[in-house]
């Protein structure tokens, strides 16, 4: 996973201070949201889609959330199993 500078000005983070795995970004995830947004990224995975999208609350430094439209791409080996995902 890879933060931008665009989530620097947007969620008050510093890159430097995120892991760059999954985990920083779905332990940011309002926890509401959090088990519905796994939930249909693997839905998404596990069947033959190859896009994700969805709305959830993300934190923001100062402790609020901003309201998130986020969406995803599968990309799938000659066999149809997963090869890579990509957030957008």
């Amino acid at each position: 996973m890879v933060w931008n500078e665009r989530f620097e000005s947007t969620f008050a983070f510093s890159r430097k201070y995120l892991v760059p795995d999954s985990r920083s970004w779905f332990n940011n995830i309002h926890a509401d949201d959090r088990e519905r947004v796994l939930t249909e990224i693997h839905a998404v995975i596990n069947s033959k889609d190859s896009q994700w999208t969805d709305e959830y609350r993300f934190l923001r430094i100062d402790g609020s959330y901003a309201d998130i439209f986020d969406g995803g791409f599968v990309i799938r080996d000659m066999q149809k199993k997963l090869f890579e995902w990509w957030v957008a």
